[in-house]
């Protein structure tokens, strides 16, 4: 089961946090996820008790207050990270080079800003979204005319969603709304007509003529890949990274009589061209191994591989790694590249850094 976050609805990776709005949390300050009998560390907030602690990404918890994680139930062990800010938490941390070390954590309470926009090389935005929530695309509008305001033309805007993990449906639609002018962007299909919708675009395009980047990798989840797969069938945008995680199912909770309630799977996310993501997530257009957060997860699983998964579903199908050719022009790319190398947004991976990245499926 994964560890209950309320609005951030995550389906695998998992936060040691305990939701008290969306953008404000308690605890250690680590996005983890349960794996060979170990809580492995997938990120790390920045300023969080777990980064002034030395915890970093890739590195595995296996003790927690002098408990080993042997035998035990893991989503039990991820709860016992939670409790209340000025509180303490003892570890036993594991480095990928498997150098132990016992740690104490403070836990806090983490204001975690949703979304950050800043400028690269002058001319190009940058926009990391670390999860969506209902106001994602009204605070990215804003940025944006902000820097129209100030006389600014953008060359180009990348969206980073990199280990964004979803959150609320709305704010993702309203994204790839506002890039988009007309068109679907993502269906539900379900067994009963309710479960049947479709949302749509409407006209009024922000940066019209302005070529469009998204990072993806296997963090990418749930509502991210939806403004993902829609931004990418309609050639808006190209996708550069790794695909992405497969969350495309989406969980109702339905009451009961004792005032409980069961969570159950009642439909699947398609995107504009009639893909399902469940299973299968998104392939970018460029595929850009570990390129990546600091110290990427080489074998970091994504939905197929989790436990009693909900199974692929047949639909269209997918790009042939040259579905973003719609775009303004692809001769953007390799600048857009190289301004994020040099900022340190993109690091190409050890065995390919003197390979110029490839187009096609990972």
């Amino acid at each position: 089961m994964p560890h209950p976050v309320g609005l951030l609805e995550l389906r695998g990776p998992q936060l040691g946090l305990r939701l008290l709005r969306v953008d404000r949390l308690e605890g250690i300050g680590v996005d983890v996820e349960p794996r060979r009998g170990r809580i492995e560390v997938i990120g790390v907030i920045d300023d969080s008790p777990a980064d002034l602690a030395g915890i970093e990404p890739g590195d595995s918890i296996i003790a927690i207050d002098g408990e080993s994680l042997e035998g035990r139930d893991l989503d039990d062990a991820i709860d016992s990270l939670l409790g209340e800010a000025g509180t303490t938490v003892d570890l036993v941390v594991v480095t990928p080079e498997e150098e132990e070390r016992r740690v104490t954590v403070p836990r806090a309470v983490l204001q975690i800003p949703t979304m950050t926009f800043r400028q690269l090389d002058g001319a190009w935005g940058y926009s990391r979204i670390n999860a969506f929530n209902k106001d994602s695309a009204r605070d990215l509008k804003t940025k944006l005319d902000s820097v129209k305001a100030d006389g600014i033309e953008l060359r180009g805007l990348v969206i980073d969603l990199r280990n964004n993990p979803g959150g609320v449906l709305q704010g993702a639609v309203e994204m790839a709304d506002g890039f988009l002018d007309a068109g679907v962007i993502v269906t539900t299909r379900g067994r009963n007509s309710a479960m049947q919708m479709e949302f749509e675009a409407h006209p009024g395009q922000w940066l019209a003529d302005v070529p469009l980047v998204l990072l993806v990798d296997r963090g990418t989840a749930s509502a991210s890949e939806v403004l993902a797969g829609a931004l990418q069938d309609h050639g808006r945008a190209v996708l550069v990274g790794e695909r992405t995680f497969g969350k495309g199912s989406v969980q109702s909770v339905l009451p009961l009589r004792n005032g409980a309630g069961i969570k159950l799977t009642t439909a699947r996310y398609y995107t504009p061209s009639g893909r399902s993501i469940q299973a299968q997530g998104i392939r970018p257009d460029v595929v850009y191994e570990g390129g990546g957060m600091a110290n990427p997860k080489r074998d970091r699983v994504r939905e197929a591989d989790l436990d009693r998964h909900l199974g692929r579903d047949s639909g269209a199908a997918e790009p042939s790694g040259e579905n973003a050719a719609a775009a303004p022009s692809r001769d953007y790319l390799a600048e857009a590249l190289e301004v994020l190398e040099e900022a340190d947004i993109l690091v190409k991976a050890p065995d390919t850094a003197d390979q110029p990245p490839a187009a096609g499926p990972p």
